[in-house]
Formats: structure tokens, sequence, C-alpha cells
């Protein structure tokens, strides 16, 4: 039989009153206003401290720069966070401001961290000058000639699609025809790989640029170089083979010119 435990005598402990309540009352009131701060540090303490949306910018051609009152924010193809306040945003290409209007981001607090509040600009049409309608299709020339000096693409060195942004910003800027076609004209000169001549391809194609019997002739004897790795497709009329004999010319562009050699 097992020996009785004796306990020692305590007094019963009793929590105070507190402003006349009970015990149990205001650690009710305790325990919600705890709950209540956790709830407002959780879901609106961020949004109070760093209000704002993730924007994204419409521009009217490729691979437009965003100036916020005066200051570079990005590339239009991506979002950005915008604090709230008012700004004058600038769409920038080649160097040229080609749409400025102001910009109203407001403030929302709940749960900004979790769900983020989006904002799509409208897009604006272009303010430009024909000298700046020119230098525009001149960057995009460049891009294409500097992209040319690469030889081949890969998974690692990917090819931007430059051909595209030529075609679609030379309608956006509403060249005349002529203008687009000395432009192609002199573009498809630079194609250097594959790739460039796919793409060009699909651009010229999908866009339904005007070509003649020398673009389609030029896109013919890129096929010709790339026929060991291609199974090509020609575009346009047939056209009939030329003599490889050379010839001195000048490429225009609107206003850009180069020397060069005919074949």
């Amino acid at each position: 039989m097992k020996r009785r435990i004796d306990l020692p005598q305590v007094e019963e402990v009793k929590l105070p009153e507190l402003l006349h309540m009970r015990p149990g009352i205001y650690i009710l009131i305790l325990l919600v206003l705890a709950l209540l701060l956790a709830l407002f540090l959780i879901a609106f303490y961020p949004g109070i401290r760093n209000g704002g949306r993730y924007v994204t910018f419409t521009g009217s051609l490729s691979e437009s720069g965003v100036l916020l009152d005066g200051t570079y924010l990005g590339s239009a193809e991506y979002q950005h966070f915008v604090k709230s306040g008012s700004y004058e945003v600038s769409l920038t290409k080649g160097g040229e401001v080609y749409a400025k209007f102001p910009l109203e981001i407001d403030h929302p607090v709940f749960l900004t961290w979790l769900f983020h509040r989006t904002l799509v600009t409208p897009e604006v049409p272009l303010s430009l000058s024909e000298e700046q309608r020119t230098a525009i299709n001149r960057f995009n020339l460049e891009q294409i000639v500097q992209a040319s000096a690469i030889l081949s693409y890969d998974d690692r060195n990917r090819y931007p699609p430059l051909f595209s942004n030529l075609v679609n910003d030379m309608m956006a800027l509403e060249l005349d025809a002529q203008t687009r076609l000395e432009t192609v004209k002199l573009a498809v000169l630079y194609i250097s790989n594959e790739t460039m001549l796919e793409e060009a391809k699909r651009a010229i194609i999908d866009s339904k640029t005007p070509i003649d019997g020398d673009v389609t002739t030029l896109l013919d004897t890129a096929n010709l170089l790339f026929a060991d790795d291609l199974q090509h497709t020609s575009i346009g009329s047939k056209s009939s083979s030329l003599p490889f004999n050379a010839e001195k010319t000048t490429l225009k562009a609107g206003d850009l010119e180069i020397e060069g050699y005919r074949y």
C-alpha cells in the first residue's frame, strides 16, 4: 500500500484587478490589442511606409527607355515600382524623347507586400520632328549593324528581334513607303548568320513591308550562304541569278548614305 503524500498548504493565487476590471476581462482586452497590433504591422504598415504601384509603361516604339522626372528608370519592357506621387514621364528611343505625359500614383496600403497593385499606362501619340524620326530609324539600323558582328547566336548569347523592331518602328513613325523600302534593303545587307536571316524574313512577312526584286535577291543570296545548315525558304517572287561582278554604288536610307559595292 502506497504511502499518502501530503502536499504543502499554499495560498491561492489571485490576479489583481486592473481599473476595476476582473483579470479575465483585461487579459482578453490585451490579447485583442496585441492581435490588432499584429494585423496593423502585417497588413497596413508596409503599405503606409512604402506605398506605390508596379507600373507597366506602354511605348509606341520598341525597346523604349523610361525617364521619371528626368531620371532614367529603365526599359519600358519591364514593370517598375513607382512610389506614390505625381510625376512627368518621358519615353525615349535612340536618345530621342518621343512622348511625354503626367503620371499620378495613389497610395494603396492593405497587404501591398502580398498583392502587388499594378498600373498600365495608356499609349501616347508620338510627338516627333522629321529629324527625330530619321535619328530613331538610323539608331535601329545601327543596332542591326552591331549585331551582324556576331556570327552565331545560342541560348547564352541570344539574338534580339532587331528586324521586327525596325519594321514595326518604321510603321509607328509613319515613314513613307520608299524610305521603308530603302531601309530594309540596307538592313538585309548586314545579315551575317542564320538567326538574323530567319528573323528578318519573319519580320518582313508579318509586317507586310513593301519589298522589291533587290530585297528578294538579297534574301535568296543569304539563303544560299547558309544553305549547308539551314533548310531555306524564299519569300517574294523568284529571281534569276545575277552575274557576280562588283560595281561601286551608294546605299541611301533617308539621310543615311553608305558607300559600298553591288554584285
